[in-house]
């Protein structure tokens, strides 16, 4: 499906309009093992807590673009999506797309 975002500036008002591809992860069936590590808020709160004690420099990092760059081991037909259907046609994912419950592993 298409998920739209707008950006404004700081006077409200329109500045650029953002479209991504995301799947319907909750549709696709899979054998292969889906779990994904995230961080427990109570983990989070125990190391900032170390690091407030003992005055530690901390330094964060996010991958932005993890996802577009991680590829798929064997392509994964998907449905185009409501606004973009032609009878027959599928898209074929090459890379991983958001809301895939196995992206985060790749």
């Amino acid at each position: 499906m298409w998920v739209y975002a707008n950006k404004f500036d700081e006077d409200g008002f329109l500045t650029n309009f953002k479209a991504r591809l995301v799947a319907r992860g909750d549709l696709y069936q899979t054998e292969e093992e889906t779990y994904t590590t995230t961080l427990a808020a109570q983990t989070f709160k125990a190391i900032a807590a170390l690091i407030a004690a003992f005055d530690l420099e901390t330094r964060q990092y996010d991958a932005v673009i993890a996802f577009v760059n991680a590829k798929f081991k064997k392509p994964i037909l998907v449905q185009c999506p409501a606004s973009f259907t032609k009878p027959g046609f599928y898209l074929l994912a090459l890379r991983a797309l958001y809301r895939f419950t196995f992206s985060p592993l790749l």
